[in-house]
């Protein structure tokens, strides 16, 4: 809604990224936030906050870490997330 907020989208378009979203979301599994990737996420802030890590983009890149070994690609369109996450191994798109 923030760019609804901003006006860089409409309140119908919004709506409607919205749903597909809802829609979309069965195909994704969700990780759940615990201590432990909390933890995570503070050892890659430490490590990348230089390089402009923010702190849910930390969680997002921990819950990423977390899977490594069960996924091919990571996607975002975050270019300094990107980066990031392509500095810690992954093949991003």
């Amino acid at each position: 809604w923030k760019k609804c907020r901003k006006k860089d989208l409409s309140i119908e378009k919004g709506k409607l990224l919205i749903n597909k979203f809802q829609q979309d979301s069965s195909k994704f599994s969700f990780i759940s936030q615990d201590s432990n990737l909390v933890s995570l996420a503070l050892v890659l802030l430490e490590k990348h906050w230089q390089d402009g890590l923010r702190t849910l983009d930390a969680l997002q890149l921990a819950s990423s870490v977390s899977i490594k070994d069960k996924i091919d690609k990571l996607f975002t369109s975050d270019i300094v997330l990107r980066a990031i996450a392509e500095n810690e191994g992954f093949n991003c798109r």
